[in-house]
């Protein structure tokens, strides 16, 4: 069929050159497959940091609600018993720890114009988690007058509380988020 030279060199031509074309499609679509795989590997790598934030937030979280919850079972304790002082006292103090830890994971917006003269991380403004534990320290804190916790208003600062680490760690979309990374 193919006698002379030329024509069997065209034919062979032709043939390398559907080889590499196929070749060429092939190692495109590997070289997109590989792009779409990091990308998913990128995504899934923000998505497990963003969890391992979430979990610090939230184990924060827990142990200042078990604090608050102790607070307003203190609001339970006989007034005239000096249980309920030296045991405010030691709540008051838990809560002002666990206001500071939660500025290593919460910093206050800053604002040079607002207490500048403080230590930088207590420049500016504070955000609003760290204001709910701010205030049942000043609930729970014995003053001069002896006057009973207010045991609505440490409820009602639990609560606040609970919410803004839920607006923090967002329980539905961590889970939408995984969601999607599974359906990929």
């Amino acid at each position: 069929m193919f006698e002379e030279p030329a024509a069997w060199g065209a034919a062979i031509s032709f043939f390398a050159m559907l080889v590499s074309a196929a070749f060429a499609f092939f190692a495109g679509n590997a070289a997109k497959q590989s792009l779409k795989n990091q990308d998913k590997l990128v995504r899934m790598e923000r998505f497990r940091l963003e969890q391992e934030q979430r979990e610090r937030v939230r184990s924060w979280g827990d142990a200042v609600v078990g604090a608050m919850q102790a607070a307003i079972d203190c609001a339970e304790i006989p007034q005239d018993d000096g249980i309920r002082e030296s045991a405010r006292i030691e709540l008051a103090g838990k809560l002002s720890e666990f206001t500071d830890r939660g500025r290593w994971l919460f910093e206050n917006v800053n604002d040079t114009r607002h207490e500048n003269w403080k230590e930088g991380a207590f420049q500016g403004f504070r955000p609003k988690v760290l204001d709910t534990v701010v205030a049942a320290i000043r609930l729970v804190r014995p003053n001069e007058r002896h006057e009973a916790l207010d045991k609505r208003a440490l409820i009602d600062t639990k609560r606040r509380f609970v919410s803004e680490i839920q607006e923090l760690v967002k329980p539905s979309l961590a889970q939408a988020e995984l969601d999607q990374l599974a359906e990929e």
